[in-house]
């Protein structure tokens, strides 16, 4: 009888996940990839792929030289995008793997943009993702009345908590607030959207 994790390896089988290439013609490094695993999917080839793709990524970077600075200013070599990062919170493992990240591979010249439909989440009981997020936009999120956390959020309180709340009561589709510095602090703009840049070339 068959145990789990073979149970696992012979699903990972049947998909074209993992190919061989002695000439490393799909070395990550030089392209822009986007990676998503399907819904139809069994959650444990799900999981098992997610995690493999993540702690991948991770021990590649971390063997890696720190990356040059140059008058205080630390070069960045790679932008790392996941998309409903919520869903990482939901398992240890992820959420483990992806707190590794965070704290370390920074130094490698590597950012890692976590995009999810509101900040609860973010606010775990083993480690709290809010302190990492050095950069911060909210949008119309689903949970834009929790002041407090919007607060921890965006590293803001005291005389922003009332910018914070008038804000996102009038937000609208496209607009944003942010804690980065080249912004006012919780107020209003636009989002230059990708879509919107496209259609006026």
């Amino acid at each position: 009888m068959r145990d789990t994790l073979t149970e696992i390896m012979n699903d990972l089988s049947r998909y074209k996940i993992f190919l061989e290439d002695r000439k490393n013609e799909s070395n990550f490094f030089n392209k822009n990839l986007y990676l998503s695993l399907s819904g139809d999917l069994p959650t444990s080839v799900r999981f098992t792929s997610l995690f493999l793709i993540i702690n991948y990524i991770y021990n590649t970077f971390m063997n890696m030289d720190n990356s040059p600075t140059e008058n205080n200013i630390k070069s960045l070599r790679y932008v790392i995008l996941i998309d409903e990062a919520h869903v990482l919170f939901k398992e240890k493992k992820y959420e483990e793997i992806l707190e590794k990240m965070l704290r370390e591979i920074r130094s490698k010249g590597v950012s890692i943009v976590l995009l999810s439909q509101g900040i609860e989440e973010y606010n775990q009981k083993g480690f709290d993702f809010l302190s990492m997020c050095e950069i911060a936009f909210l949008l119309d999120i689903k949970d834009k009345n929790n002041t407090k956390a919007m607060e921890k959020f965006l590293g803001l309180s005291g005389k922003d908590t009332n910018t914070i709340t008038q804000s996102m009561s009038k937000i609208q589709k496209g607009q944003a607030i942010s804690n980065i510095k080249e912004f006012d602090k919780a107020k209003l703009f636009k989002v230059n959207q990708y879509w919107e840049r496209k259609s006026k070339s």
